[in-house]
């Protein structure tokens, strides 16, 4: 809104002035207000290819009850016959 408001108010340059300020503020609102208070496990582990699926050749499947698991493509023939999704 602020990025939006201060836009509005240059309209001749609101593009310009607009889009690179929201940019701005939400780079610094993620940084200081979200993450510290909901980190990211895929960027604390230094981006390990734990939280990968198909670029390394595996599928995030849904086995029920809120639980998730990576497989690669030779164990969904087996898993899916139970899959509560289907």
């Amino acid at each position: 809104m602020v990025a939006g408001g201060i836009a509005a108010y240059y309209s001749d340059y609101a593009f310009v002035i607009g889009f690179p300020l929201g940019v701005v503020l939400y780079y610094l609102l993620m940084k200081t207000l979200v993450l510290p208070t909901n980190p990211q496990q895929e960027i604390e582990s230094g981006y390990a290819d734990h939280y990968l699926a198909t670029s390394v050749g595996k599928s995030w499947v849904h086995l029920g009850q809120g639980t998730f698991q990576r497989m690669s493509v030779s164990e969904l023939g087996t898993a899916s016959a139970g899959r509560e999704d289907l």
